[in-house]
């Protein structure tokens, strides 16, 4: 099993249990003792979890940001239908704003009856799969590039975006609690609230496993959003406070 793999399937564990004897997580994933150290001690680097007295733990989600590679596994099958719901609102001879967010990274696989597309991304996959594409002209921001993100922030990047105006804005974010989204880390808030500032309308995709959390960093409340679409129907006080803005809710 590769390395990513062995990743995602400890994390999928704790994220079921919270706290695990090391034996009992290794005869659960086929490795060895040897092998278990190495990924829980590269885990415990990323501050994902917590390993005492032959046990170990999940973190809290709060200020917690998960690596791409592990981000990119996670409930891939709602994902793709949250992006091919999305897809519909991309018409021929639009510019796109597209996030690098993990959630949007299947937006490309949807686009093969379109024409006349230009999209603008700071995403490292999502740049790559729409190169693919001859019906889209690809514009990919530049700037940092931090390690296990997927994707650039900081001010050079925002002032690559500032130069556009777009139709649309697709992004995503790292929960939903009622009527706000929120995020672990001020930079990416910043370039996704950037692109949704130079886009006529932008829309959240946001699949349910995000729903009614919170993280460190209050990015916006829902009414900067033309559609909210996830997997499954978003709680009630989320629909309500749509409801009351002409918020449109896909699910």
């Amino acid at each position: 099993m590769y390395k990513d793999s062995r990743l995602q399937q400890i994390m999928n564990i704790l994220n079921s249990v919270g706290k695990i004897k090391t034996s009992e997580l290794a005869t659960k994933i086929y490795v060895s003792q040897s092998t278990l150290r190495r990924d829980l001690v590269l885990l415990e680097k990323q501050n994902m979890i917590s390993r005492k007295f032959g046990y170990v733990s999940l973190l809290g989600k709060t200020n917690l940001e998960f690596p791409y590679s592990v981000r990119e596994q996670e409930n891939v099958k709602g994902k793709k239908y949250i992006c091919e719901k999305a897809a519909s609102f991309i018409t021929n001879n639009m510019a796109v704003f597209l996030d690098s967010s993990s959630t949007t990274s299947f937006i490309p696989d949807y686009l093969f009856r379109k024409n006349k597309l230009v999209f603008i991304t700071n995403g490292l996959l999502h740049a790559y799969k729409l190169s693919k594409l001859e019906n889209v002209t690809l514009y990919t921001l530049g700037g940092h590039n931090p390690r296990s993100f997927g994707g650039t922030v900081g001010s050079d990047t925002i002032a690559q975006i500032n130069n556009y105006n777009t139709n649309l804005a697709i992004v995503s974010f790292g929960s939903l609690l009622n009527d706000s989204v929120y995020i672990t880390d001020k930079e990416q808030a910043n370039f996704r609230l950037a692109m949704i500032a130079n886009a006529k309308e932008s829309l959240l995709l946001m699949d349910s496993s995000k729903f009614e959390q919170s993280d460190f960093i209050k990015a916006s409340t829902l009414k900067i959003f033309k559609a909210i679409i996830s997997d499954k129907k978003p709680p009630k006080d989320t629909i309500k406070y749509c409801n009351k803005h002409d918020i449109e809710l896909i699910w």
